[in-house]
């Protein structure tokens, strides 16, 4: 019987091939044990039993590894369980923190009121839709737009798109103006012909945030942000009597 003196490691090859060694020299011995060649010296049967208690002692090891593997993997797990149900909460608070009104759009538009109104371009009727656009957030936004030749139109002539059905029917976008801005938590009143807003239409304003300006002031190449009003935001029954006024 040829024994092969194992190498006592501590990784796990070298203590699966304790345990193989282990088995074949415990099948020897039984097989001897039966053919009558049992050993006479019982240094043999010490080894025997040395190595079957390394053997054991080695697969209890590898058991309590793998516990404190499965234990140490559980609590990774529940840490991360932990920081991505924590994320969830860091976002909403910062989202909270970039609007002035929590409860408020960053960039909207509000009714404020309809009446007569002194056309400003060729074709426009004399009534009017007087609109306020808000900038609830913390940055300064950039819009096109002109001085008004009367404060009796609003605080600045601002450049939009008239949309319906999803298709553009007037571009009043600038050709040739000046940009200002609207600063954190401002507003600025304007005011469209009334049949910009009749029904299934909407105006859309572009704008950028004054953070997106490069060192020549300019956003151009940064992405375009839109802020649009749709007729059906007016008031109850406003429709209803510009139809029967017409």
């Amino acid at each position: 019987m040829i024994m092969t003196k194992p190498h006592f490691g501590c990784d796990s090859h070298n203590k699966r091939v304790v345990n193989i060694l282990t088995q074949q020299l415990a099948f020897n011995l039984f097989r001897s044990s039966i053919f009558g060649l049992m050993p006479k010296r019982p240094i043999l049967l010490s080894v025997l039993l040395l190595m079957y208690g390394f053997g054991s002692g080695s697969i209890k090891a590898q058991s309590s590894d793998s516990a404190s593997g499965r234990q140490l993997a559980g609590s990774k797990h529940e840490n991360v369980s932990r920081s991505r149900i924590a994320e969830p909460v860091l976002e909403r608070s910062v989202s909270n923190e970039i609007r002035h009104e929590k409860d408020k759009p960053t960039v909207y538009i509000t009714f404020e009121r309809a009446g007569k109104r002194e056309p400003q371009l060729n074709g426009e009727s004399d009534e009017g839709i007087w609109l306020r656009l808000h900038n609830n957030t913390r940055w300064s936004i950039k819009l096109d737009m002109n001085d008004v030749p009367s404060a009796e139109l609003g605080d600045a002539d601002l450049f939009y798109e008239v949309v319906a059905d999803e298709k553009v029917v007037a571009d009043l976008r600038c050709h040739a103006c000046s940009t200002d801005s609207v600063r954190p938590g401002q507003s600025l009143l304007f005011s469209v012909p009334r049949e910009y807003l009749g029904k299934g239409r909407a105006i859309q304003i572009s704008f950028a945030y004054e953070w997106e300006e490069d060192d020549s002031r300019s956003t151009v190449g940064e992405p375009q942000h839109l802020v649009s009003f749709d007729s059906s935001k007016l008031p109850l029954g406003f429709l209803s009597a510009q139809r029967a006024s017409n």
